[in-house]
């Protein structure tokens, strides 16, 4: 894998500033929850083709380790900045490839001060990809919207759905062709928030 200006970004945003809003007492929190990937089998589908057709079995077999990470913080006036990381997409056999998706974002949360909370988010997302055929991963927008339940307790719970556009491109070395794959395209995520 090749680090990236996104993913560099990515990590210092989960990584460094919690520390940083820490010394100010700036409260951050984290969503901890079960991300769901719409292209997840495509990715695996296009394994095991490019696998078949360089004279392979095909036995391909796609792992997923659903957990997805975001550490926030939110203001007083709604508005946050956060990133996420995950969930972990592994397909081995006669093919392999490796995918996590991070993304840093900026939202704004609505009726902050009620039981129940909306909000709207948007920022970057990238793919670290690693495999046997991966040619390339390019950046993309991540835009979601969701809702916190138990907005006034300290565990919140929730759900969002969101579009990643991030890109990972696999190339069939027999067709001689990339195959463009939108892994995350829509995503779904039930979550707590600590």
């Amino acid at each position: 894998m090749k680090p990236a200006f996104p993913t560099i970004l990515c990590f210092l945003l989960m990584f460094c500033a919690p520390a940083m809003a820490a010394a100010d007492g700036s409260p951050w929190r984290t969503e901890l929850g079960y991300r769901f990937l719409n292209n997840a089998d495509e990715l695996k589908d296009t394994c095991k083709h490019i696998a078949e057709n360089s004279g392979e079995n095909g036995d391909v077999y796609n792992f997923s380790i659903s957990l997805n990470i975001q550490p926030y913080r939110q203001f007083d006036n709604g508005f946050q900045i956060g990133a996420g990381i995950g969930p972990l997409i592994i397909v081995a056999g006669d093919a392999w490839h490796l995918l996590l998706p991070v993304n840093a974002t900026l939202g704004q949360s609505f009726f902050v001060q009620s039981p129940v909370s909306p909000y709207i988010k948007t920022g970057i997302s990238y793919h670290l990809s690693d495999g046997k055929n991966h040619s390339e991963s390019t950046p993309g927008l991540y835009a979601g919207m969701g809702i916190r339940f138990f907005n006034k307790k300290p565990v919140k719970m929730g759900m969002e759905i969101a579009y990643d556009s991030a890109r990972t491109k696999l190339y069939d070395p027999i067709e001689r062709k990339s195959h463009t794959i939108l892994t995350g395209e829509l995503t779904l995520c039930v979550f707590a928030d600590f």
